[in-house]
């Protein structure tokens, strides 16, 4: 039997004995191959400096996130804003600081923070969300870490997070899925398998119920 069908064995199984099962995906993004720039007359991208800036953001999400953000800024995470009018509305949070937090207590290590960097957090208000804020600030991240001579952009997608994966199509950063997570909550330990690729896989294979157009 090949590895991966030993595999795909093993998470059917655990799937039946779970509490809570969860798929990720992993995204590389070559910046050495990714084309700019993007711009809006109305909304303008920028770094945030302190938190009271994204006042409106944790308004939305919950009074968690003044911790969350707070470590962040501490840990010299860089935050850009999306704004109109100078009202924030949309983050995305970039890290290149050694270790990442990736989601449902993993980690990962960031193997040189010169040319590798993690985007972490995203979000945009709900009454902004059909303006192309969240693809702008994306770009401009992206932008402005090929400039500070990153290399490579990594982020990881909940099986969930349906819009995410639209924005990396759009963006055309469909075609960077590297792996897999599949994480299981049984009982009170938590369990992390992954599937590999010998090659990049396009999103749009992997997630065939999801309309990218």
């Amino acid at each position: 039997m090949s590895t991966q069908k030993y595999l795909s064995k093993i998470i059917r199984f655990l799937k039946k004995a779970t509490l809570k099962f969860e798929r990720v995906y992993f995204f590389k993004i070559d910046l050495k191959t990714f084309f700019f720039e993007l711009e809006d007359e109305k909304i303008t991208v920028q770094l945030v400096n302190n938190i009271e800036d994204l006042d409106d953001i944790i308004a939305e999400r919950g009074e968690s996130y003044v911790i969350r953000y707070e470590k962040w800024f501490n840990r010299k995470f860089q935050c850009f804003r999306a704004t109109i009018e100078n009202k924030t509305i949309g983050i995305l949070w970039l890290n290149n600081t050694n270790v990442v937090e990736v989601l449902f207590g993993y980690k990962e290590k960031i193997e040189n923070s010169k040319t590798e960097a993690w985007v972490v957090d995203g979000y945009v208000l709900e009454k902004y969300r059909k303006l192309g804020a969240y693809k702008l600030i994306w770009h401009t991240v992206l932008f402005e870490a090929k400039k500070s001579e990153i290399e490579y952009v990594f982020a990881a997608i909940q099986d969930s997070n349906i819009r995410s994966f639209k924005v990396h199509f759009k963006l055309g950063m469909n075609s960077n899925v590297y792996k897999v997570l599949y994480y299981f909550k049984i009982l009170w330990f938590n369990l992390y398998l992954f599937k590999h690729f010998a090659s990049y896989k396009n999103i749009a294979l992997l997630k065939k119920n999801i309309n990218f157009s």
